[in-house]
């Protein structure tokens, strides 16, 4: 101990009282700060923050996002805070129609086809329309079938001997009245 009186001076100072965080972002998330004010004596200090961001891209099937997460140490104490952006949709891209399925239509049976756009960018199927080709109908003044020689009504060969080109030549007669009078 000093051998004379000793003098101590102690000046007091209230300790700050800071409240809640504010956050501060930036316009594209890519910065944030974070303020804080004494609720006694209105002292403000403002801290950077570190941002870090995680995406999740979009696709055809569901909305993407980017979760920014901003950190900050003030007065030995971490802070944090999380702003999310949705991504939209991927809309999805009609590629050139195409046709699927055909079925030529025949004396006896229907026929048709389906028309199907699918997205050019994922594959998937955007559209699909059916269209049906009615049956053929036989020409009463025509009894063969050019492709094959064959006939509408019976379906033998009539182009061959004089005698198949006679009962061609009657078919055609018969299927002619009886069109012409609305019976077929």
């Amino acid at each position: 101990m000093p051998d004379s009186d000793v003098t101590v001076t102690a000046s007091f100072k209230e300790a700050h009282v800071y409240g809640k965080p504010v956050w501060m972002w930036g316009d594209n998330y890519s910065s944030a700060a974070v303020k804080f004010s004494c609720a006694d004596c209105g002292d403000v200090q403002i801290v950077d923050a570190s941002v870090v961001s995680r995406q999740t891209d979009a696709t055809h099937f569901a909305a993407g996002k980017i979760v920014y997460t901003a950190t900050a140490l003030f007065d030995g104490e971490t802070f944090s805070e999380v702003k999310e952006v949705a991504i939209p949709q991927i809309a999805h891209s009609a590629g050139a129609a195409v046709i699927e399925n055909k079925v030529a239509a025949t004396f006896d049976k229907e026929g048709g086809y389906d028309t199907v756009v699918y997205c050019s960018i994922c594959g998937e199927e955007l559209l699909r329309e059916h269209t049906v080709i009615e049956k053929l109908t036989p020409d009463p003044t025509d009894p063969t079938d050019s492709d094959k020689g064959l006939c509408k009504y019976c379906g033998l060969d009539h182009s061959g001997s004089f005698w198949q080109r006679i009962v061609g030549f009657f078919h055609a007669i018969l299927y002619f009245i009886l069109h012409l009078f609305g019976k077929i």
